[in-house]
């Protein structure tokens, strides 16, 4: 009987992530302000000295922005509790694929509920945000980390972030052979 080989690569791994209850509407508008925070930066290098009644709009401008993303990392998910902040990613233990993830929560989650999970990978130097559905949450075994293990699905449409989780996995496991190797080498 042939046996199909299957493109399954995880890891273990630590990443600093934070996540919340997505909103029932669809995706965030997170990434999007951090792509438009980044192009305004890259604009106001090569701008000239600006009128002080200008100056004065603009900062207006970033003041109503500033509140407007507050009140999106405020807002209140299933149980009642806030949204964790978005900005407040923690380094966090995680079972990483490219089709979900396990990692470990102070706070405890609702099963099958959808949620938005925020991580930084740093292999790839990379920012990824995406939408998951929690398949499982358990309290943790472990009494000196009290807390929960939850374990997520990736939902489908995701494309380019499952390419950039799968950067970062295949990356850790070219350093963990890279090790092996010294350590066999070495003996």
């Amino acid at each position: 009987m042939d046996r199909k080989t299957r493109d399954f690569y995880h890891i273990q791994d630590k990443v600093d992530l934070c996540w919340r209850y997505a909103d029932s509407g669809g995706r965030s508008n997170v990434p999007a302000i951090h792509d438009i925070e980044k192009q305004i930066a890259v604009l106001t290098i090569d701008l000239e000295p600006l009128s002080s009644p200008i100056n004065q709009l603009l900062d207006l401008y970033d003041q109503k922005i500033a509140v407007l993303q507050g009140l999106l990392n405020t807002r209140q998910g299933p149980g009642g509790e806030d949204h964790e902040n978005i900005e407040r990613r923690l380094e966090t233990d995680v079972t990483l694929s490219s089709s979900g993830m396990g990692f470990f929560s102070e706070k405890s989650a609702e099963e099958y509920s959808i949620i938005e999970i925020d991580m930084y990978l740093e292999t790839t130097d990379c920012e990824v945000m995406l939408r998951a559905t929690i398949m499982e949450c358990r309290v943790s075994a472990d009494s000196e980390n009290p807390g929960n293990w939850l374990r997520v699905r990736f939902e489908k449409g995701q494309e380019k972030e499952a390419d950039a989780i799968l950067a970062h996995v295949t990356n850790r496991q070219i350093e963990k052979l890279k090790r092996q190797e010294s350590a066999r080498l070495e003996t």
